[in-house]
């Protein structure tokens, strides 16, 4: 998350306030990930769920990033870094 919001800060010049509220629960998405593959190490499927899991979550943030309301383009651009 600090990475993020570090990033963010560097391109955008400066963060609001709904974007590190909204945008660290997408970020929560990838510890979700994450805890998948930990906890189901006999289901070899899962890494496959969680690609397509993460991709279709890029698509997404993808799609909403191209609003036109600043506030949104900035809520994605760091829940996509803070995915990465």
């Amino acid at each position: 998350v600090a990475a993020a919001v570090a990033l963010t800060v560097w391109i955008d010049g400066s963060i609001h306030g709904l974007t590190l509220s909204l945008g660290t629960g997408i970020i929560a998405l990838g510890l979700d990930f994450g805890l998948h593959s930990c906890h189901n190490t006999e289901w070899k499927g899962v890494w496959k769920a969680n690609l397509f899991g993460l991709l279709t979550t890029f698509a997404g943030l993808l799609a909403v990033s191209l609003s036109s309301i600043p506030l949104m383009r900035q809520m994605m651009m760091f829940a996509s870094l803070g995915l990465l």
